[in-house]
């Protein structure tokens, strides 16, 4: 899928001029580029909230805006290292991508040399070497506070991660935060699961679905670090209300199902309008960048049916959350 999106704005800005200041225009519209992961859009998450962020900013700052999502991992890292060859153009280009293409360009960092016309940001990582910029978006401090919320409920005793992998960064971090938040006040049972060894276990909706049946029998809540696949979770508890609890990841899923009684933001939208200012400021993109819970980018929302449970207990442990997730980033550096 290969998709050229011209926002309104844009359109109208170019329209206005005659047919050579048209051409000259067209030539100076900074162009953002965002790469996603394979069959990343639809998530109702993470990656359709990235493409909300782009919406907005191409409409705040008349931007031209390529979105691409390709059928795999390595057509995706073609085409980084094909676009990242473009020191002769005019116009000034971002090209936005996640961590699941981090290792290609770890590997290959010749391939990315310092152009200031041509950029790229690399979201959800820690820093990579040379002149790629990275947004670090820890999830510690919000799973922190979610097992600690995890930890209050009466009626959960037995509660079961699943992440798409092992190995990515970000869930690591996720499963880290929820096991010290749950056992900071106590010792209930929890089981972690893999779905995958790669991108794959994020888009296992169906999967999931089926291994609901056995969960419902053990597990008193799931907490999915596993994008797209969680609409598996949400729709098994949609048709049987009285299932397991599903922690919302990434975006508020309290209106996917009564049995979330609270969510784990990631605020995309709001990372991507962030750094699209930043990149059209004076200053630039910081080369590497941290938004977490404390700057905002990151947070926990109760489902309106549980404010009054678990509400207070959330704001008592807000600082506290803060202060661990500092501490918890400062031992990866």
């Amino acid at each position: 899928k290969y998709i050229e999106i011209i926002f309104t704005f844009t359109i109208i800005l170019l329209t206005s001029c005659t047919k050579e200041e048209s051409s000259e225009s067209m030539d100076q519209t900074p162009i953002v580029t965002v790469l996603f992961s394979p069959n990343a859009l639809g998530d109702h998450s993470f990656s359709d909230n990235i493409y909300r962020g782009v919406e907005e900013a191409a409409a705040q700052y008349g931007i031209g805006v390529l979105l691409w999502e390709p059928a795999t991992i390595e057509e995706g890292t073609l085409y980084l290292r094909y676009n990242s060859i473009d020191a002769d153009s005019a116009t000034n280009k971002l090209c936005i991508t996640d961590a699941t293409y981090a290792d290609s360009i770890r590997s290959h960092p010749e391939l990315f040399p310092n152009q200031s016309n041509n950029q790229i940001l690399v979201l959800d990582a820690r820093e990579i070497a040379g002149y790629v910029h990275t947004v670090d978006l820890p999830l510690y401090g919000a799973l922190y506070e979610a097992g600690y919320l995890a930890q209050s409920m009466d009626d959960v005793n037995n509660i079961a991660i699943y992440s798409a992998n092992s190995t990515m960064t970000s869930l690591v971090d996720g499963i880290n935060g929820f096991t010290d938040g749950l056992h900071s006040v106590g010792n209930k049972n929890l089981a972690t699961f893999y779905l995958g060894t790669g991108v794959e276990g994020f888009s296992m909706a169906d999967s999931l679905y089926k291994v609901s049946y056995q969960v419902d029998s053990v597990y008193d809540m799931v907490v999915p670090l596993c994008g797209g696949s969680e609409q598996g979770l949400l729709r098994y508890n949609r048709e049987h209300p009285n299932s397991f609890y599903t922690v919302g990841m990434d975006a508020d899923m309290s209106n996917y199902s009564k049995r979330v009684p609270f969510s784990c933001l990631k605020r995309m939208d709001k990372v991507i309008m962030h750094c699209i200012g930043q990149w059209l400021s004076d200053e630039g993109i910081p080369h590497q960048q941290t938004l977490g819970l404390e700057e905002g980018y990151t947070e926990v929302t109760i489902s309106d049916s549980y404010q009054s449970k678990l509400k207070a207990k959330l704001e008592s442990i807000h600082q506290t959350a803060i202060q661990k997730e500092k501490e918890y980033e400062a031992k990866q550096k």
